[in-house]
């Protein structure tokens, strides 16, 4: 799922005018990633009127659910661009 996901991201986001898309939470982590797990996306530089259309595209796109992150509005930013996966 990783590698579907990632290249999923790298796709999608491409075109869009982001400055960073990151993976985090459970699908980096053996083991931990589950059937029933969302997805967790960081992203920095998201305009706000595209956040909800974001949000459903991914979930679309990834068949899951999507906890989409906002990487400036986030309280553990830190630890995302310390521990995630830069995809973009």
């Amino acid at each position: 799922m990783l590698v579907k996901a990632v290249e999923a991201l790298r796709r999608y986001f491409r075109t869009k005018k982001v400055k960073a898309v990151y993976l985090t939470g459970s699908i980096l982590e053996e083991g931990k990633f589950l059937p029933e797990s969302d997805v967790d996306v960081a992203v920095e530089g998201l305009p706000e009127e595209e956040y909800l259309i974001t949000l459903a595209d991914l979930g679309c796109l990834l068949h899951r659910d999507v906890d989409l992150i906002e990487i400036e509005k986030c309280r553990f930013r830190r630890h995302i661009l310390e521990k995630g996966l830069r995809v973009l």
